[in-house]
């Protein structure tokens, strides 16, 4: 094991698809820390602190912040973030921040996912809370997104035959509260994979990306799917009594953690 984890930083395409990410099918929401991200840096945030030990959160950087989020940004974007600790790595996946506020706020209202950042929490949606950070610790001395190769937890890609084969692998009806459910959708060389991250524990963690190489880009939030139900699963932004839905959350642009630039397919 290295003696100091990875970092890697990984935008998401929206505000939206980390709330998702967040909120949606989580008992307990992870926490979101806010920060602001130079603009004129690398790509990468600043860095993060290690989450909780059941991988719900991490810390982020920031600077120049004061209360709930205000303060003066200096030139640079305040994002949101919540961070997974993989065996050696850690994974800071982040988003613009729309507004200053203390929780973010996800409701499936009308069958249709809504969301919003608000300053008090109510029994009528899911909140993650939000810390904003202005210190600048140094966890690590290694660059925020570096190669696959200086990547000690990078992910081995598996191209499975179908949307049917990745719902069945990410859905077991026997333990349908575990594993997260939750899709990656990441761009690779003009086309898009959608895939679900499984760790196998041996002598060593082992990740691999369980995916379906798909033409476009998913128009919806969400992989429907009935287990008991002859029909494929599809994607969906509404929900409906009777099925199961897999949260699909979608990369920016391609990183070297999901194994593509590693591995061919």
């Amino acid at each position: 094991m290295s003696e100091e984890p990875a970092e890697c930083h990984i935008e998401l395409e929206s505000f939206e698809d980390l709330a998702r990410l967040a909120c949606s099918y989580q008992a307990h929401p992870r926490r979101i820390f806010s920060f602001v991200r130079d603009d004129g840096g690398d790509g990468g945030v600043n860095g993060a602190d290690v989450g909780d030990g059941d991988g719900n959160g991490g810390n982020g950087i920031g600077n120049n912040s004061s209360g709930d989020g205000g303060g003066n940004n200096d030139g640079g974007t305040r994002v949101a973030a919540t961070v997974f600790n993989l065996a050696n790595t850690l994974v800071v996946m982040y988003a613009p921040l729309p507004k200053d506020g203390r929780y973010v706020s996800y409701v499936i209202d009308g069958g249709r996912e809504r969301t919003d950042v608000v300053d008090a929490a109510s029994n009528s949606a899911s909140y993650a809370p939000i810390i904003h950070v202005n210190s600048e610790p140094c966890l690590t001395h290694m660059e925020a997104d570096p190669p696959a190769d200086d990547i000690p937890d990078v992910f081995h890609p598996i191209e499975l035959a179908d949307l049917g084969s990745l719902a069945r692998l990410t859905y077991d009806p026997d333990f349908p509260d575990e594993p997260d459910p939750v899709i990656y959708t990441v761009p690779v060389g003009g086309l898009w994979a959608m895939g679900y991250v499984v760790s196998y524990d041996m002598e060593e963690s082992h990740y691999v990306f369980y995916h379906v190489m798909r033409d476009a880009k998913p128009d919806k939030p969400f992989l429907r799917y009935g287990h008991d139900r002859a029909q494929e699963p599809e994607l969906s932004d509404r929900i409906e009594h009777g099925y199961v839905y897999m949260p699909i959350v979608t990369v920016r642009d391609q990183h070297p953690i999901f194994g593509f630039d590693a591995h061919s397919r």
